[in-house]
């Protein structure tokens, strides 16, 4: 492997050039990685071969003509950024491999082959739309969120392990089916398969099978679904509410009588939600000194929030 800090390949005036790295080798950077052109309108930039190992931001600009190097990221910043505004991504694939925290994007993003998210958070933040014209494979470490309104599109089949949340304009099941999950090929159905959780809250999916039973809650069936889909218009029925206990000043101490999963922390409970809270509704109980309040589950860009709502009885 070869380290850099900021590393930006590009291309000057009206030439192409072209990066080419070593097959099995890897190029590791640990600030942020731009591939653009430094003539506005001018060459483009290429890069080839091997991979590139992320552990920060990475910006595919104008002035970049993709190449076929693959990218992992890998960083142990809590949030890393995605982003593209060039006229071609890298082809090679494309993965997540971080021991915590998200990859968010920074914009609309076509990955040209597969993505793989096998470890961390890979999160579509507020409005972008994703397409992956490959497979979409989520290990059992990984988790693909959304929580916004942009729609998810593929060109293969999705394989999840880990955790799937989609869920349109928030925490909140009801809420508009503004996030549209499709094919890129109307009227080829795209199969979905693995042994992971599935949370899918007001969604609009079309085109979409496979052997695995997933229950999508208040959202519209707009056709060619497979059997195993069973797309509920309501939120009727959906799986009741975890609770996790915090007990608030308590450090060292473990609450006793009817808590369970107890943490010192609203932030401490945050960071250790068990894998399998992250696709279904929990609420974190705050145990302070003098009352209490509860705390409702939500995402943010870089994963897991929480946000203030109503008092709760106190134990």
């Amino acid at each position: 492997s070869l380290w850099f800090y900021n590393t930006q390949p590009y291309a000057g005036g009206p030439f192409q050039q072209t990066y080419s790295i070593a097959s099995g080798d890897t190029i590791v950077v640990s600030g942020s990685y731009l591939q653009s052109s430094t003539t506005p309108g001018g060459a483009n930039t290429i890069v080839n071969g091997g991979i590139i190992e992320a552990q920060g931001d990475v910006a595919i600009n104008a002035g970049s003509a993709g190449g076929n190097a693959s990218f992992v990221f890998t960083g142990p910043a809590s949030v890393q950024t995605l982003s593209y505004s060039g006229s071609s991504m890298p082809s090679g694939s494309w993965v997540v491999n971080k021991p915590s925290g998200a990859v968010v994007l920074g914009s609309n993003i076509t990955f040209p082959g597969a993505l793989s998210v096998n470890s961390g958070i890979l999160s579509q933040g507020a409005s972008y739309n994703l397409c992956i014209n490959g497979q979409l494979t989520i290990g059992n470490t990984g988790t693909l969120v959304n929580i916004g309104v942009g729609g998810l599109t593929l060109g293969g089949s999705v394989v999840n392990d880990g955790g799937f949340v989609i869920n349109s304009n928030g925490a909140n099941c009801g809420d508009a089916q503004s996030i549209l999950i499709r094919s890129t090929t109307s009227g080829a159905q795209r199969v979905w398969s693995g042994s992971g959780k599935f949370m899918i809250l007001d969604a609009d999916i079309k085109d979409m099978g496979g052997s695995v039973s997933i229950v999508a809650y208040n959202s519209v069936n707009s056709g060619n679904n497979g059997a195993l889909w069973d797309i509920q218009a309501t939120c009727a029925g959906m799986e009741q509410e975890d609770k996790i206990y915090v007990q608030e000043g308590n450090s060292g101490t473990t609450p006793t009588g009817t808590f369970s999963n107890p943490y010192h922390s609203i932030q401490d409970a945050v960071d250790h939600v068990p894998a399998d809270y992250i696709v279904r509704p929990y609420t974190i109980l705050l145990i302070p000194k003098s009352g209490n309040t509860a705390y409702t589950n939500g995402f943010n860009a870089s994963g897991l929030n929480y946000n203030f709502t109503t008092d709760v009885p106190e134990y």
